[in-house]
């Protein structure tokens, strides 16, 4: 977030950022349209930066455990950029594997 990091130095890391302000649908058994519907109209509008101050002009970094298929990413990084941030990456653990759809 800014400069170069020195020998020692450590990363700005803060949890809470984002959150989460209303109950959404849950994801799990749905189709892929389904949950683009949910991330769209439920979760986006519910997702807020209550310090805006934290993230504006900034590069953020949202760190994740499990990349489905980027739906809750894109909320949440709309909501940051909503809130001033200049650029949203991601990082995860794990990707969940390839489901060939028919």
């Amino acid at each position: 977030m800014g400069g170069h990091l020195r020998p020692g130095a450590g990363w700005p890391f803060r949890v809470g950022v984002v959150q989460k302000t209303a109950a959404t649908t849950a994801f799990r058994g749905k189709t892929w349209r389904s949950r683009y519907e949910i991330a769209e109209h439920e979760l986006r509008p519910v997702l807020k930066v209550p310090s805006p101050e934290l993230v504006s002009g900034r590069r953020v970094l949202v760190y994740d455990d499990v990349y489905t298929e980027g739906l809750t990413l894109r909320a949440v990084a709309s909501s940051l950029r909503d809130a001033g941030a200049v650029e949203v990456s991601e990082i995860v653990l794990a990707r969940e594997p390839y489901k060939r759809t028919q």
